[in-house]
């Protein structure tokens, strides 16, 4: 049944006036009868009583009215709900990131500065564990991923900008002897408690670092961190210490100290699309993110 005709249905069975329908729906009188005529014949049954002097609707008519207008109400409300979700889906770009101390400091700064050249568009963040990013990307839940380039898939599907070159740190609460320390190795730690990160937070050069130092220290006392932002929460409260990327973690804090490690290994921090899943708003946030990254001193 033609949507259309329906909507001039309902509009007669308010008005009760051919001219004021035609007026309203802005068809011609003719085209309110067609409608109604061929949704009589579809029907099979009289909808309306016509005179020369008035409109009135029959009991089919009237019952047919009292079905069919909630159900014209719910087609409109879904017709503009999805256009309104097409519009936030063109005007709209998801970022996944895995919620560092410098991802928190620095990305507020910068969506700042992306909507100075996109007011419009609304970004959405979801922080979710860094082995999960790729997937997200390739399932399309994420439009941009911030994600070490030794975590993601080394195939065609990804285009990646380096953002930063880390090198290994390691995170020390204030109080502990190590921070009068300038450079510490890894026999340093011997004696300490080193917080790790668990599998699903831990990209592969990371993963690499923590494989080595359960092999060189394996007497030393681990613990596991979920986060980021947790593994710091355990080094302020002077619960262990940690080795992780300068990409990670932040210096000049009050309560730890960030020294060098001595060691041969660097994990590239950058920015992750899909090949297939650009436009100008996802090219221009990562132009954006490569020039804000440019002006910060990540040493």
């Amino acid at each position: 049944m033609n949507m259309d005709h329906l909507k001039l249905f309902v509009n007669l069975a308010q008005t009760l006036n051919f001219s004021q329908t035609s007026k309203n729906m802005y068809v011609s009188q003719p085209a309110v009868t067609q409608a109604v005529n061929s949704i009589e014949k579809e029907l099979g049954v009289i909808l309306f009583k016509r005179t020369k002097r008035s409109v009135q609707l029959t009991s089919s008519g009237r019952l047919f009215f009292a079905k069919i207008q909630p159900l014209l109400t719910k087609y409109d409300n879904a017709v503009g709900e999805t256009r309104a979700l097409s519009d936030h889906e063109k005007s709209a770009i998801t970022i996944d990131y895995t919620g560092t101390n410098y991802e928190a400091n620095m990305y507020p700064k910068l969506i700042i500065k992306f909507n100075k050249i996109h007011p419009s568009v609304k970004v959405y963040l979801e922080n979710h564990q860094h082995n999960m990013l790729k997937e997200r990307l390739l399932h399309r839940d994420s439009d941009i991923a911030f994600i070490t380039e030794d975590g993601r898939e080394y195939n065609h599907n990804f285009i990646f900008d380096e953002l930063i070159e880390g090198t290994f740190v390691c995170v020390i609460p204030i109080n502990n002897p190590l921070t009068k320390k300038n450079v510490i190795k890894v026999d340093d730690l011997k004696n300490e408690t080193i917080i790790l990160f668990e599998a699903n937070q831990c990209p592969p050069k990371l993963t690499e670092i923590q494989t080595k130092v359960k092999k060189e220290l394996p007497n030393a006392t681990f613990m596991y961190s979920s986060s980021a932002v947790l593994s710091h929460t355990m080094i302020q409260a002077g619960l262990g210490v940690a080795i992780m990327p300068t990409f990670v973690t932040l210096n000049n804090q009050p309560d730890f100290k960030v020294l060098p490690m001595e060691m041969d290994a660097t994990s590239k921090y950058g920015i992750a699309v899909l090949k297939d899943n650009t436009s100008d708003i996802i090219n221009d946030f990562v132009n954006c993110a490569k020039a804000f990254f440019e002006d910060i001193d990540w040493k």
